[in-house]
């Protein structure tokens, strides 16, 4: 279910109004076209229907070599439970790959200690239900490390467009009512501007306690709403009749 909702939208005048009795007369400051400029910003609440799960599959040994195997054989075991969880063709997708050197520091000296191969990985949950089902079979399966979670929408690009559309009409009708209650009229739309918008995705901790509960069993995940948001600015030209 998708909400809508509005926040303030602030307007303003642009160029000078003189009233005399009934009779309206503009005047142009500045040497531009008198006009109204508004600003109006929506917002569209809704339920994700995705969640992204970031995770990091470690191995150290004081060999690189072996640390790059050592790596590998985790990842391979990682990467079949997760597939053997049917979330999709391409629901897994590499993001990094790593290997560094690791120091010991004593007395104002490095001592080499070893190696540390490092596999980042990303995956696409498509039934946002099973995001603590996912998150256990991750840590169950040798993951080292799960640097964040995130909701968000498949519906994104087309809710990034109504709101932009509902930005624009409301700053449309703050420039009417700036009108009204001036007692002149409106000509056509001089310019518009998206300002921002788009709303990243929410992004949620994930702790070493929620880690510790997933290898009992899956963790407790609460993704709430998401918002998509957009604003606009717009500049109507002032009618002469």
């Amino acid at each position: 279910m998708v909400k809508s909702s509005f926040r303030h939208l602030s307007g303003w005048l642009m160029g000078a109004f003189l009233f005399a009795g009934c009779g309206t007369a503009v005047t142009n400051t500045g040497g531009s076209e008198p006009s109204i400029q508004t600003r109006g910003e929506a917002v569209i609440s809704v339920a994700p229907d995705r969640a992204f799960i970031t995770l990091a599959i470690e191995a150290r040994d004081p060999r690189p070599n072996a640390a790059q195997t050592a790596v590998a054989k985790a990842s391979r075991t990682a990467m079949q439970a997760l597939e053997g969880a049917r979330l999709g063709d391409d629901a897994l997708q590499t993001l990094s790959y790593s290997l560094q050197e690791e120091y010991d520091w004593q007395d104002r000296k490095r001592t080499l200690r070893g190696y540390v191969a490092r596999n980042t990985i990303e995956v696409r949950i498509d039934e946002v239900a099973r995001v603590g089902e996912v998150l256990g079979l991750a840590v169950s399966t040798g993951v080292t490390s799960v640097s964040g979670l995130r909701f968000d929408t498949s519906k994104r690009a087309d809710l990034e467009q109504q709101a932009l559309t509902q930005a624009v009409a409301q700053a449309r009708a703050y420039a009417t009512a700036a009108a009204a209650g001036a007692g002149i009229g409106l000509g056509e739309v001089l310019e518009i501007q998206q300002e921002g918008g788009g709303s990243p995705a929410p992004r949620i901790a994930y702790s070493r306690s929620m880690a510790a509960e997933a290898k009992t069993g899956a963790p407790p995940i609460e993704s709430g709403d998401i918002e998509i948001r957009a604003s606009a600015r717009i500049r109507v030209a002032i009618s002469a009749d």
